[in-house]
Order: structure tokens, then sequence, then C-alpha cells
């Protein structure tokens, strides 16, 4: 791994992004051939990392999946279009910075925060001289939305979450209320803060999330998707919030902990 340079695979895959959107009205190279499921089966893109977020043309951002017969699947995570010039995005563990070079081209002012020193002297490189980009080097449970300033309300998040830190993550997250949270979570935690009544997974954050947010999807992300591969399956989580949130106080968050 420390033969790799991070930049060079980074430009590789924007370029390889412009080829196929320039292309995309030809009969295979860079088509979208299929949506379904949330996935999109795309060719021309056979050398693309796997778990990398892009924007896609079909006007979706998501992750990249490997396929066979030099295809790349992307596990859907949500509408580009949500993103719009002048929105504010927290994007927690930006790694090679793909999907935050796609928020700052539509736009959007990106608080990033990534905890790899490595990943973050990359990002720090690679943004360099770019206004519309905060990094932060840091735990996200330390600092979850980066620089954001405390003031500031109307934004919104995508998240890289690991287990350990999810569920402490997400209760710092709903009480400040981002507009949308588009959440790359372990199935477990996805299955928790999505649960309904009488679900299994019902705990503590599902009353949290629910009461405030909206589940927009879920997408099922296999662990073949991720190099190394890990032992666990994981989750694309779109939120959105209420038109009538209801935030829990402190100590009724504690009352609801003991009752379970």
């Amino acid at each position: 791994m420390s033969n790799i340079n991070l930049s060079e695979i980074s430009n590789l895959i924007k370029e390889q992004i412009r080829s196929y959107k320039e292309e995309i009205h030809t009969e295979n190279i860079g088509k979208v051939v299929e949506v379904g499921d949330g996935i999109a089966i795309i060719y021309g893109l056979e050398h693309a990392m796997q778990g990398e977020l892009l924007i896609f043309p079909n006007d979706v951002y998501g992750m990249v999946q490997n396929l066979e017969n030099d295809t790349v699947g992307a596990i859907l995570l949500g509408e580009s279009s949500l993103i719009k010039e002048g929105d504010i995005v927290v994007e927690v563990g930006p790694g090679l910075g793909t999907l935050t070079g796609a928020l700052l081209e539509r736009g959007a002012f990106v608080y990033a925060v990534e905890l790899d020193k490595k990943l973050f002297a990359h990002l720090s490189k690679l943004f360099a001289g770019e206004k519309n980009v905060n990094l932060l080097n840091a735990d996200a449970l330390e600092k979850p939305f980066g620089n954001l300033p405390e003031s500031e309300r109307n934004f919104k998040i995508a998240a890289n979450l690991p287990y350990a830190i999810s569920t402490p993550w997400m209760d710092f997250a709903v009480q400040r209320a981002p507009q949308r949270m588009s959440l790359m979570l372990q199935k477990e935690a996805a299955s928790r803060f999505s649960a309904k009544g009488k679900s299994a997974d019902f705990c503590p954050i599902s009353i949290l999330v629910n009461s405030a947010y909206d589940v927009d999807n879920v997408y099922k992300v296999s662990a073949s998707c991720f190099y190394p591969r890990p032992n666990v399956d994981s989750a694309l989580l779109s939120l959105k919030i209420k038109e009538n949130p209801f935030f829990f106080k402190k100590q009724t968050k504690g009352c609801i902990r003991r009752i379970f």
C-alpha cells in the first residue's frame, strides 16, 4: 500500500468520470445501462476503486463496486441534485476526496473531518487553494461537524462512519438537526437507526432518530464492495428532517435509555 499514490488514483478516477460523461450517448462506453434496486450498471469505468464515492451521469452519487465484464456497479447514495449551489455540507470521513470534489463542483461549501493523517495530508494537497472547503484532522466524536460554526443550522451531512462511533455520533448529529444525512454504516447500525416499534432492532437511538427524521432510503451494501473486505455488511442510509421534528432533552434521553 505504501507504493500507491493517492493523488494519482483520485485524478485517474476523475478523468474517467469526465470521459464517460462526454460519451454518455454512445452505445456502450460510459452509458448507464440499468438502474434498479439501488444499483446502476455502467460500462467503461473498469479501473475505479471499490468503495470510492463518485458522481454518476444519471444525477446520483454512489459507491463504486467493480463487477465482471468491464462493468462498474454503483450503490446509489442519493440524488446529487439535492446538493445545490451555496449548500453547506459536513463530510465525515472524506477519504480520497472524490465526493468532496464533486460537492465543490456543485457549488457547495464543505466542512470535512478526517481522522487518518495520511489521508488528511492527501486532502490538504488536493484541495490546496480551494476556498470552499474547510479540512480538519480530528476524531469525529470530538469534532462531529468538523469546523462548522456553532451558529450554523442549515446544513447537510455525508458520512462514512465506523461501527464503534456510529451511535454516539448520531446522538450528536440529531441534536444539531441537519436538513439531510446520507450515511455509510455497518448494516446493524443502519437497522437500529431506522427501526420502528415492535422491530427487534428498536432501541433508544431508534426513538431519537425517528422522532426527528424520515427515512428516505436504506441500501444494503455487500462486504465485497470494500477492500480490504470487512467481516460485516454495510448499508447506505438516507435521512430527511421531518416537517415538525421533535428533539428530546438530555434528561429525557437518559430516561429512555434506562427503560431499555
